[in-house]
C-alpha cells in the first residue's frame, strides 16, 4: 500500500508541475481540473469516512490528512488497524 501512496503523490507533484509550469496551455488547464476534481472528491469522502476516522488509531487530524490525499487506499489501512485492535470498523 506504501508504494500505491509514494505513486499517488508523485502524480500530484507532476500535475501541480504541469499546472504551474505551462500556464495558459491545454495541459495546464487540464492539470488544474484535474486537481480541482480530485479535491472536491477527497473532500466528499472525508466527509463520508468521518466516523471511521474518528475511530482509527492515531491523531483524527492525521488520519483526515491521509484521507484527503489518498482516499479509499488509506481508508483501508484504517479499517486494517482497526481490525487489528479487536474491533469492529464502523459500518459506512
Amino acid at each position: 500500500m506504501k508504494g500505491i501512496k509514494i505513486g499517488t503523490l508523485v502524480l500530484y507533484v507532476i500535475l501541480t508541475y504541469v499546472a504551474i509550469s505551462f500556464p495558459l496551455t491545454v495541459w495546464s488547464q487540464f492539470s488544474i481540473g484535474l486537481l480541482v476534481l480530485l479535491c472536491a472528491l477527497h473532500s466528499l469522502e472525508c466527509y463520508r469516512y468521518r466516523g471511521l476516522i474518528q475511530q482509527a488509531p492515531g491523531g483524527v487530524g492525521w488520519n483526515l490528512l491521509n484521507v484527503f490525499l489518498f482516499g479509499l487506499f488509506h481508508m483501508m489501512d484504517m479499517k486494517d488497524a482497526i481490525r487489528a485492535m479487536g474491533e469492529v470498523p464502523v459500518k459506512l
